[in-house]
């Protein structure tokens, strides 16, 4: 199965160097995603000097595999969002979402940026609490929600909108904004994995060469490296599927199902055909090997309730979960001059730009509202971090001896288990031509064992959210280190 985003089709490919000297800035930026690339664009604009550095392309992690959804009301965790903090969270979001409109129209971005309506609906009388709840959320943040009856070709009990929310494809929004960093003096860098950090002198270490800076920012989604807050949140992949259909079969907008499974749909015409998106079936990182079944739910979805004329793009994203629901942005434990911005959950791209605000606000010395309520040092209480505590434990039993071990004959090609080999487990992978190739089964970030993602044919950490690809090379954070490679098992 070929996994790519309608985003990534509809995107011609950059060309950005390696960093391949050493250098010296303010702030160094490990991460060329939504986040980190609109923390270049706000700092330059302050006068800093900024190196951007990006393990891949930019743009083509998880701001690629996104829903293109921008939007002041938070995803699925909106009942986690407290009276509290709401007003200050919505406000922010919506005024994220007006920063990305702007710096289209000032750059010149061709990204199809829209505003539309977001709405929730429910498809039963079972759905009306999460609804009043979205409603009351919006209030909160300033927002005005109406009761609306949209045209989907799907049952609908009732539903509320909020106007004013938008659209864009992320990916080219993204390698816009990466163009103007660069042609503002900003140095953008792909193809340049991080590998090390001395957070106690500010140096960043790539395979070819070194980035000195006052300041580091690790815009990685997740940040590279061991740290506490790691533990503290949930990690989860969900899918998306784009199908080519007979006629627009949506109306303009943002389509949230309140009940389950919770699912987003969206129109986006691309190619000169209309198709409809839907992004869902999210499930804990490494707790499903047959990944590919979540994607197959998605198409039976799509063509159960609309005129699916072909199924094009098929792909798949992480998302981080704090336990008390709210990101962390700002200082991290390894320092001041150390920051992070994680765990947006599924609310990543507006979260993006909230997050650029507070950081480029703390180093020009400007207060922030949420800096506190943020700042990713707090300890988040409550039931959630108990859950994430268990999910540890209970993963790093499965380095028990024999246990989750499978048959190495029972590997299908383009399969993969985890094999025990003289008291190791050890990761094996068949290719498309029979041939087995094998890798250590331990995450080099904290040791647990990973797992096999069938649709994507990576190895997957459970316990927070390392991926690799078969050959055993870091495809995904937190790990720095790739799976050291081990002698095939006999047939």
């Amino acid at each position: 199965m070929r996994m790519q985003s309608v985003w990534q089709a509809a995107a011609a490919a950059t060309r950005y160097p390696p960093l391949d000297r050493d250098i010296s800035v303010d702030v160094a930026i490990v991460g060329g995603g939504i986040t980190g690339l609109l923390c270049a664009d706000r700092l330059l604009a302050q006068g800093a000097t900024v190196a951007v550095i990006e393990a891949f392309s930019v743009g083509t992690g998880s701001t690629g595999n996104s829903t293109g959804n921008l939007y002041a009301l938070v995803g699925e965790r909106h009942g986690r969002l407290d009276d509290a903090h709401a007003p200050a969270v919505l406000q922010a979001r919506s005024a994220g979402v007006a920063l990305i409109e702007q710096l289209t129209h000032d750059y010149g971005i061709e990204c199809g940026f829209v505003r539309c309506p977001w709405t929730v609906y429910g498809e039963s009388a079972g759905d009306g609490d999460a609804i009043a709840r979205a409603s009351a959320l919006a209030r909160l943040g300033g927002l005005t929600p109406q009761r609306s009856t949209p045209s989907l070709p799907l049952p609908v009990h009732e539903a509320v909108t909020v106007d004013g929310q938008a659209q864009f494809n992320p990916l080219l929004f993204t390698q816009g904004l990466a163009r103007h960093v660069s042609e503002a003096g900003g140095l953008v860098f792909e193809t340049t994995r991080m590998q090390a950090l001395d957070a106690q002198r500010r140096v960043v270490t790539t395979p070819s060469a070194a980035i000195h800076a006052s300041c580091v920012v690790l815009a990685t989604h997740t940040p590279k490296g061991r740290l506490r807050l790691h533990a503290e949140m949930g990690v989860f992949r969900e899918y998306g599927v784009a199908a080519a259909v007979d006629r627009p079969a949506l109306p303009a907008g943002i389509f949230w199902n309140a009940g389950t499974p919770n699912r987003s749909i969206r129109a986006y015409r691309f190619d000169g055909r209309d198709h409809v998106v839907v992004v869902g079936e999210n499930h804990r990182t490494g707790d499903r090997e047959d990944t590919a079944a979540c994607v197959a739910e998605l198409e039976v979805f799509l063509r159960r309730h609309f005129g699916v004329r072909s199924v094009d793009y098929r792909w798949s994203a992480q998302n981080y979960r704090p336990a008390d629901g709210l990101p962390l942005i700002g200082p991290s434990a390894l320092g001041d001059d150390i920051l992070v911005a994680t765990g947006y959950a599924a609310d990543g791209l507006t979260y993006g730009a909230v997050a650029a605000v507070m950081i480029a606000d703390r180093l020009g010395g400007r207060a922030h509202p949420l800096a506190d309520a943020l700042d990713p040092r707090r300890l988040p209480l409550g039931s959630d971090l108990l859950d994430e505590v268990a999910n540890t434990i209970k993963q790093f039993a499965r380095d028990i001896p024999g246990v989750g071990t499978e048959d190495v004959a029972q590997i299908a090609p383009c399969g993969g288990a985890i094999v025990d080999q003289g008291g190791e487990k050890i990761a094996v992978h068949r290719d498309a031509d029979g041939v087995l190739h094998a890798v250590s089964a331990v995450c080099t970030h904290m040791q647990c064992i990973v797992r096999w993602n069938g649709a994507e044919r990576s190895w997957d950490c459970p316990c927070h959210g390392s991926r690799f690809a078969a050959d055993g090379r870091v495809i995904e954070g937190p790990a720095l280190d790739d799976l050291p490679e081990r002698p095939a098992p006999a047939e």
